[in-house]
């Protein structure tokens, strides 16, 4: 019987300028600094566990985490020797995240290097003029990720995968868009244990905390928000018992008790938001937890219940007091 070894694919989030603290993740990309505190980049995990549920042998490293240099990342991603390495870009790195891939390239040539974000997202071909990565994984990463990467440990070809720009010759190559995972509760837990968790601390109370994706999708078309690009603009919801398994697991086997549940707007839907808490205290389940609110999606019973489940925290999206600016704005 003949053994195949496991294709490798190194997930990285590269070093940010100047040795400063940057949030790559969906539609928050900024410095730390302005949001206080460093968010865990779920996709990367989110990734990382449907690859290794398929057959890979994954590595991740986010040097921002783990304070890595350049030249310190390039060096682990060498020794490690993968076939595929899939790069998490965003626009206020992009400078220093074309840099990145350009020395990794030169270390790597042979190594097919994919970029995943809202900005390559949205600027495919102008990213592959700009940089040396080889592709671009567009919206929504993980099942284009899973096809890339079988692609490439078969006969690689790349003109299959849905949600794919690559280099062709001699023209760029916009494959069709990837339908949305409408069943989310399909997608495996992130793969926490990659990931050195003591690094991400909860906002305020400066605990270890990491995040649970509840629902992706945003039906508002805010002039100044690029959610729905990424994720579509229909909200789709895992399941409560999905995502109360999920925080079962970060509790016994991570030991983790700061928790943001993480939506474009988590109390949209008000009746999911009740259900979420009712299974909170039927399971008797003990957190800390924080998510994200419109002023105008809570309630004094909505707010009271999750307050009794344990969260301690409401980040609402106050863009401004005028209501004229709101109007101008979306």
């Amino acid at each position: 019987m003949i053994l195949r070894r496991k294709m490798k694919v190194a997930i990285i989030n590269p070093p940010a300028p100047n040795h400063e603290k940057y949030i790559r993740e969906g539609r928050c990309e900024q410095r730390a600094s302005s949001f206080q505190y460093l968010m865990v980049p779920i996709s990367l995990p989110s990734i990382a566990a449907l690859l290794r549920q398929k057959g890979f042998e994954v590595k991740l490293i986010d040097c921002i985490a783990e304070e890595l240099s350049a030249e310190a990342a390039i060096r682990q991603i060498f020794h490690f020797k993968p076939k595929l390495v899939i790069l998490n870009f965003s626009t206020a790195t992009f400078s220093a995240d074309k840099n990145f891939a350009l020395e990794l390239k030169k270390t790597l040539p042979r190594t097919h290097l994919a970029g995943i974000g809202v900005h390559v997202s949205t600027l495919p071909e102008e990213t592959l003029i700009e940089t040396a990565l080889d592709s671009i994984i567009r919206g929504e990463p993980e099942m284009t990720a899973l096809d890339l990467a079988e692609n490439l440990r078969g006969k690689e070809r790349l003109r299959y995968v849905k949600g794919l720009s690559y280099r062709g010759n001699p023209t760029f190559v916009h494959n069709p868009a990837r339908p949305w995972i409408e069943n989310l509760d399909a997608l495996p837990f992130p793969a926490r244990d990659l990931l050195k968790n003591e690094r991400y601390k909860m906002p305020v109370f400066n605990r270890p905390y990491t995040l649970v994706i509840t629902a992706r999708g945003c039906p508002n078309n805010c002039s100044f928000c690029t959610a729905n690009l990424y994720y579509g603009t229909k909200i789709r919801k895992r399941s409560p018992e999905n995502v109360l398994d999920e925080v079962e697991e970060i509790l016994k086997v991570h030991k983790i008790r700061d928790i943001t549940f993480w939506a474009d707007t988590f109390t949209f839907d008000r009746h999911y938001v009740l259900k979420i808490c009712q299974g909170i205290k039927e399971r008797g389940l003990k957190f800390r937890w924080m998510a994200n609110a419109r002023v105008d999606r809570v309630d004094p019973e909505m707010l009271k219940e999750m307050a009794s489940t344990g969260c301690q925290i409401i980040s609402y999206g106050v863009e401004s007091g005028v209501q004229k600016i709101l109007n101008r704005i979306g």
